[in-house]
């Protein structure tokens, strides 16, 4: 499976690769699923999530709000069980 991929440049100013897994829409907030393709110590794939906009044409990532987490955790694992 080929995954859409993108840059960030991180606080130490490199460059690092991520690619889209998947993207999804709760309550007007736009959600974004993304890997590094790095194991972590239990083997897995990491994965992260994070609520983002487009703006100028770029990628800007945001924090999931606190009362937001459980909600997109859900429609996560809904995500994956549908795979």
């Amino acid at each position: 499976m080929i995954y859409e991929e993108f840059e960030i440049i991180n606080s130490n100013g490199i460059k690092e690769k991520y690619y889209i897994v998947n993207n999804f829409n709760i309550d007007n907030d736009s959600y974004i699923v993304y890997t590094d393709n790095l194991l972590n110590e239990n083997g897995d794939i990491n994965i992260y999530i994070n609520r983002y906009d487009i703006k100028d044409n770029n990628l800007i990532l945001l924090q999931v709000n606190e009362n937001k987490k459980e909600l997109v955790n859900k429609k996560w694992e809904q995500l994956c069980q549908e795979v």
